[in-house]
């Protein structure tokens, strides 16, 4: 029997409001008898102390690939809106720090 490959869209987002940072991310995949729409099938959010925005972003995206290895997603698309996590993931900017 052949393993059926699991594919789910990976959806992050994180930000800071009066020094306070927040994130949230979830998973979902497409309901094979409606093509057009999703199903939310696992999802996470946290308040995470002080910092910036991009740390908030990163921890989002971060939170968000624990929760689909868990999940046991094979393929994943990845989509956020922060431009320096997404180009410095994807190799288009460097990153400064190794953290």
């Amino acid at each position: 029997m052949e393993q059926q490959i699991m594919e789910a869209t990976l959806y992050f987002d994180g930000g800071i409001r009066q020094g306070i940072m927040a994130y949230g991310w979830l998973l979902t995949n497409r309901i094979p008898t409606s093509p057009h729409l999703d199903e939310i099938f696992a999802s996470g959010n946290r308040t995470c102390g002080k910092g910036t925005s991009n740390i908030a972003e990163y921890r989002a995206l971060i939170a968000g690939l624990h929760g689909s290895i868990k999940s046991g997603v094979d393929v994943i698309h990845i989509i956020g809106d922060s431009q320096l996590v997404v180009k410095q993931v994807t190799g288009v900017f460097k990153a400064k720090k190794k953290n």
